[in-house]
């Protein structure tokens, strides 16, 4: 089995996809990727982690957290819903709801501004 040290996440706007890449760094110095992968028919109603085939990768956690940053980087979100994902949802919609505000209230003063110099 494979750990995983680095991951790399590349978007492929072309293709609507995006391309992973798994490192595992080697106590020579060297890197080795992860270049095939193989797929396996299996009954999909086995839930029994004993009867399904090894994961053929592990993510450290360092990694794992480097996944998920660069999905992120690259656009990609939770989905909406309980928890963490809600709340940032919850929490990006409120964000733009102040720019907009700071916006519409920045130009107000502009104008305000333009007609009233101060000091005249």
């Amino acid at each position: 089995m494979f750990k995983i040290t680095t991951v790399g996440v590349q978007d492929v706007y072309e293709y609507d996809a995006i391309d992973l890449f798994f490192r595992q760094d080697l106590y020579s110095g060297k890197a080795a990727y992860v270049t095939d992968v193989t797929m396996t028919e299996y009954d999909p109603h086995v839930n029994d982690l004993d009867r399904l085939p090894p994961s053929p990768l592990r993510l450290t956690h360092e990694a794992a957290q480097m996944l998920m940053d660069r999905l992120w980087n690259v656009g990609i979100r939770p989905t909406e819903g309980a928890g963490s994902a809600g709340a940032m949802r919850q929490a990006e919609d409120h964000i733009a709801t102040l720019k907009q505000e700071c916006e519409r209230l920045y130009a107000l003063l502009k104008d305000e501004g333009d007609a009233h110099p101060v000091g005249v």
